[in-house]
């Protein structure tokens, strides 16, 4: 099996901080979005780009109440 890179992907610097603090621990901002990536292959249930962003804002905003 060939080995591939995922290309990167841009986000403000302020909303990665933001993100970042919600991982859990040892897990990154592309490992996140990998385990994602996969989760939806494997249920066939696929999202946009702004209700991805969406929630992470609402995520943000819980955090930060």
């Amino acid at each position: 099996m060939k080995t591939a890179t995922i290309p990167p992907l841009r986000v403000d610097p302020e909303l990665r901080k933001s993100v970042e603090n919600l991982l859990n621990k040892g897990e990154t901002l592309s490992s996140f979005v990998i385990d994602r990536r996969l989760q939806a292959r494997a249920s066939g249930e696929y999202y946009n780009s702004d209700s991805i962003l969406n929630e992470l804002k609402d995520m943000l905003d819980d955090a930060e109440k």
